[in-house]
């Protein structure tokens, strides 16, 4: 029996994935990098085989290959906010404004535990430059976690990290075993910093209710304090164009030899500091990715919607996590004019947004929720995520 090429590939994915998934990576004392697009993750955070533009350098390096023409990218600003922060907004707002009625106000404040809102901005990018075949940019990240806790007194412990990265990225075509495929690498220079208590050296920032109440009011201005790390990390991706089919399939490493190191401030009893070096490994991951562009018409219900669209699954074959569910991504992306629809599932969770390039104007926008329990439904978190920007 004959069975085209892009059969066989497939095939060949779906089976090194069934292999691969059995094993994983024992994690490190790291979590992986902040760095995602909108795009991806309102694609249910599917990249592999779908990276474009610059964001290829943290997706898959591979996908440098296919970029068309010069590209020059100034700060496009990122803000993201859960969705329990918001709905409680006007509850937080509330308790600044009984001036200074600390009675009231800690009645307020006990009404909103629990609440654990987090939160994040980024710059994707700061600047960027790219090309086909080679790419460097500048990317910044943050993400954290407010939660109020403790109702009979309620205390505030916060925890959270930015990421900053330098990366430089090159990709071109190779013919293996009568197969063309893209190999490219991407070298970045990473900086960490996190949250920490320097007095204990604990990854977290607290405030009791008094001290609470006392910045609320102005009286007082705590500000939690970050160490910061250092090092060098290196990706590599592989992309293979579909025989017949107008589509991708594709391999990320992420993370190879990604050690930081740095220094934190303690103080001690008697208000004297030293300094620790601190150090942590980055978990390497590893995806495979599958995307095709196709007529969907023959989808029973959507298909009439969806039309012709661009459609993706990614699983992370190395991975931290244990949940077979967690490690599976996917998602489409519609384009009407200058509009792009995306929509998938991230970890199980239906997730979706949009992107507007018109004139000279960038904007995207994403609903997201991700898994922050061991299984899918034990502690999930959403939120709301917008990036402006300036074409050129």
């Amino acid at each position: 029996m004959h069975i085209n090429k892009s059969l066989k590939t497939i095939l060949l994915t779906i089976f090194s994935i069934a292999f691969m998934s059995t094993f994983t990576i024992g994690s490190e004392n790291e979590s992986d990098l902040l760095f995602s697009s909108l795009r991806q993750q309102a694609m249910g955070g599917i990249s592999t085989a779908t990276s474009e533009s610059d964001a290829a350098l943290y997706q898959n390096p591979a996908g440098l290959s296919n970029l068309g023409g010069f590209h020059l990218k100034f700060p496009r600003l990122r803000a993201m906010l859960g969705t329990e922060g918001l709905e409680k907004m006007q509850d937080v707002s509330d308790i600044s404004s009984e001036d200074g009625d600390e009675s009231a106000q800690l009645d307020m404040l006990q009404a909103l535990v629990p609440m654990d809102q987090i939160f994040g901005f980024g710059l994707y990018p700061l600047v960027s430059v790219s090309m086909p075949g080679l790419a460097a940019g500048i990317y910044v990240d943050s993400a954290f976690s407010a939660a109020l806790t403790r109702r009979t007194s309620p205390t505030l412990h916060v925890i959270g990290q930015i990421d900053a990265s330098g990366m430089v990225g090159i990709s071109d075509d190779f013919e293996i075993l009568g197969e063309e495929i893209s190999i490219g690498a991407t070298f970045k220079y990473i900086s960490r910093s996190k949250i920490y208590n320097e007095n204990t050296g604990e990854l977290f920032f607290e405030l009791g209710q008094g001290d609470i109440l006392a910045n609320i009011n102005g009286l007082q201005e705590d500000r939690p304090n970050f160490f910061s790390m250092e090092g060098f990390g290196v990706d590599i991706g592989f992309l293979k164009p579909l025989d017949g089919i107008d589509g991708n399939v594709g391999l990320v490493i992420k993370n190879i030899g990604a050690s930081l190191e740095g220094e934190m401030s303690l103080k001690d009893d008697d208000g004297n500091y030293s300094t620790t070096t601190v150090t942590g490994e980055i978990p390497v991951i590893a995806k495979l990715g599958f995307s095709v562009e196709q007529d969907f018409e023959f989808v029973p219900v959507v298909g009439s919607f969806l039309g012709e669209a661009t459609f993706g699954i990614d699983y992370e074959v190395i991975s931290d996590e244990s949940s077979m569910y967690k490690k599976l991504h996917m998602g489409f992306e519609k384009e009407i004019m200058f509009l792009k629809l995306r929509g998938g599932l991230n970890q199980g969770y239906v997730v979706g947004g949009f992107g507007l390039d018109l004139y000279i104007l960038h904007l995207n926008y994403v609903y997201n929720t991700y898994e922050a329990g061991e299984e899918i439904g034990m502690d999930p978190k959403s939120f709301h995520t917008l990036e402006i920007g300036v074409l050129f």
